[in-house]
């Protein structure tokens, strides 16, 4: 910071020259170059430093040597628009002090939090502070070790505070992390639950819950967008990894969209015995009235794996119709595991999910198609290891939580560049700390909904069936429907949200609001209801009589009507509207039109 205040390149140079883990690199080539004021008029595909290098008339290598990167570092310093250089009555004299890890922030970015818990990821707690103290006395008290109380008192005695939150931050990713365990070391399988590998301790997550708590977030809140990354530990190179971590986010993104054959290509081409094995064993303790499957130990001993995949073959072939697969084709019961059995195993997966979620298969399909990606050429990436959450910084380390798949909702107007993640993978900002805030979304207790009954009734407690109806959501998103015969619909909504309800078809409304009222009249015997009803333009008439013959079904609706008021002081009323209506002439043989409707009768709901 000193030096970049300071417009100190040279100082900047030297964090090349570094060793380990300090040392700078294309990395932090690349990052600065992403921040250009100019960096949207790169081609999509040009590479970064070339790009630089060619807007800059440097030579044209891709490699970012002593020139480039002086040329680099200098325009990034410029960003700032500020060079204290050119400023000879301004004199600073800049001391700095390292803090460490002692006085972590509070959620909202700016208090001290007295209660941090270890080992927390936390972007606001990675910043820098600037002390302005008088010429005369210099600092007071003057720094300390890292966790002394000079802090402290330094932000204590501040006669004036000013707190700048970086731009970006307040940007936010909603995660869905599939972790603890759900992968394995060099594997794509993602596991139905968590398990400690090679051991039988089973834990509460399971993938399938991640997946119907994503379809039911995409569904409820339809104005956000995913996007799939998935990442590896560090126990290989950054290249295999990266191949691993694409391989896994793909995975998850055919589940989630219920792609059977890009899972099966997938998990057929980079599994172990363990993973199969553990996958026996969760569908025979998740599903014990189909599969008695269970392998006993989880291992990769494939020969212990060989008379349980023939137990889970035959299981599968007699249990089709239960899993919802009846005419799927039927498995050799030959202990292998190849595409076909591995397609059966993503049939459980199905079964398993419309349990979770509580629908059938029409149901979940139009979950799937509510989702909305970021972008649909770039719906999963990989990440390979560069974004860990466990061990950061350190190499070779086996992590099950860095062996995951998160996925990402992003609000319209913040999607990330997904280009760049997709080029340069260790430097998008996705995973950037002044770029977004990660918030990570729970698995839900349960992913099934009850759902919200609607209810459209007349002003004396009626049913009006067969209208059309909008639900808008509080996020703006719009759910659709028709009441049914009852009067009533079910949307499926997100547990005590708020929203709307919407109809646009006012003259249906009022046509069946009647229609169930002569319904009613006529059921009575009311002659005098039913002449007041009856009493509408032919226009209405027909509507009535339309819903009439759908939804409250009788015999001869004319010859009913006139049953009901032959005979009483409504009977000349009901043949005077019937015959303006077309149906039979008046007493005195003249047809008689009514064009108006009876005033009073809009207020019917």
């Amino acid at each position: 910071m000193q030096a970049f205040i300071e417009d100190n390149v040279d100082e900047w140079l030297k964090n090349y020259d570094l060793s380990g883990k300090k040392q700078w690199g294309s990395r932090e080539d690349r990052l600065m170059i992403t921040a250009m004021p100019d960096f949207d008029t790169r081609g999509e595909d040009e590479d970064l430093v070339e790009w630089f290098q060619r807007t800059r008339d440097l030579e044209v290598d891709g490699e970012a040597g002593p020139k480039t990167r002086r040329q680099l570092i200098t325009e990034y310093m410029a960003l700032d628009g500020v060079r204290l250089k050119d400023e000879p009555d301004f004199e600073i004299d800049i001391q700095t002090h390292g803090a460490g890890e002692n006085f972590p922030l509070e959620g909202t970015g700016f208090e001290l939090d007295r209660q941090a818990a270890n080992e927390k990821n936390d972007p606001f707690d990675r910043r820098v502070e600037l002390f302005f103290f008088d010429a005369e006395f210099g600092v007071l008290p003057a720094p300390g070790p890292p966790d002394g109380p000079e802090y402290l008192e330094w932000r204590k005695s501040a006669a004036q505070n000013d707190d700048f939150p970086i731009e970006g931050i307040g940007k936010k990713a909603t995660a869905i992390e599939f972790q603890d365990a759900l992968f394995r070391t060099n594997s794509a399988v993602m596991l139905p639950e968590g398990e400690t590998p090679s051991t039988d301790e089973h834990q509460a997550v399971t993938s399938v819950g991640l997946v119907a708590t994503t379809l039911r977030f995409a569904d409820e809140r339809r104005g956000k967008k995913l996007f799939i990354a998935g990442h590896t530990d560090t126990t290989n190179t950054v290249d295999f990894n990266q191949l691993l971590s694409e391989e896994r986010a793909k995975c998850a993104l055919a589940v989630i969209e219920g792609d059977r054959e890009a899972f099966v290509e997938l998990v057929d081409a980079r599994h172990t015995v363990g993973d199969y094995k553990q996958i026996l064993s969760w569908c025979a303790t998740a599903f014990p009235d189909i599969f008695s499957c269970h392998p006993g130990k989880i291992d990769d001993n494939e020969f212990t794996g060989i008379e349980p995949l023939k137990v889970f073959q035959t299981n599968y072939n007699d249990g089709r119709e239960a899993l919802g697969v009846k005419d799927a084709e039927a498995l050799d019961v030959d202990g292998d595991i190849g595409p076909k059995t591995w397609g059966a195993i993503f049939d459980v997966y199905e079964f398993a999910l419309r349990d979770e979620l509580g629908e059938d298969a029409t149901a979940v399909k139009a979950l799937r198609q509510s989702l909305r990606f970021v972008d649909d050429e770039r719906k999963a990436l990989g990440f390979s290891e560069h974004h860990p959450v466990d061990q950061i910084g350190r190499d070779n380390v086996r992590s099950q939580s860095n062996r995951r798949v998160e996925v990402l909702f992003f609000d319209q107007g913040e999607e990330p560049d997904l280009v760049l993640a997709e080029s340069d993978p260790d430097i998008s900002e996705i995973y950037l700390p002044a770029e977004y805030v990660h918030v990570t979304l729970p698995p839900e207790v349960t992913a099934k909904r009850k759902g919200v009954a609607l209810q459209l009734e007349t002003t004396d407690g009626l049913r009006v069936p067969g209208i059309d109806f909008i639900a808008v959501m509080e996020d703006g998103s719009e759910r659709t429907g028709t009441l049914d015969a009852n009067g009533s619909a079910t949307i499926k909504a997100i547990p005590g949200a708020k929203f709307q309800v919407e109809y646009q078809d006012h003259d249906k409304i009022r046509a069946h609001a009647l229609a169930a009222r002569l319904a009613q009249a006529l059921d009575a015997q009311d002659h005098s209801a039913v002449a007041a009803v009856i009493a509408r333009p032919r226009r209405m008439f027909d509507l009535i009589q339309g819903a009439i013959e759908q939804f409250f079904p009788r015999g001869d609706l004319i010859e009913e009507i006139r049953s009901v008021t032959r005979g009483t002081e409504s009977e000349d009323s009901a043949n005077y509207f019937l015959a303006g209506l077309g149906f039979g002439e008046t007493p005195d043989d003249e047809l008689v039109a009514f064009d108006e409707p009876t005033k009073g009768d809009s207020a019917v709901v």
